[in-house]
């Protein structure tokens, strides 16, 4: 990563975690070099909505968008992209 330049991180899923170990271990290094920002599609538990909260930056209502299905996703990418 270029020093000095802003950077930016989408994460996409459908709220079940599967990276085989907690993500826990890296994000404080991905939090000190980027915005972190998670976009889920379709709906998903308590406890994955949870455990998101604690992958984004904060304030965390400005870093989680959702949609339900892949037909309104196109919508939010603009609305992202007007934002970044």
């Amino acid at each position: 990563m270029r020093e000095g330049t802003k950077h930016e991180v989408l994460i996409l899923t459908n709220g079940k975690a599967n990276c085989g170990k907690p993500l826990s271990t890296v994000l404080p290094a991905l939090h000190a070099k980027a915005n972190v920002f998670a976009l889920t599609i379709g709906s998903f538990s308590a406890s994955g909505n949870k455990e998101l909260t604690s992958y984004v930056s904060k304030p965390t209502p400005a870093h989680i968008f959702a949609v339900k299905n892949f037909q309104n996703l196109q919508k939010l990418l603009n609305l992202i992209k007007a934002e970044i």
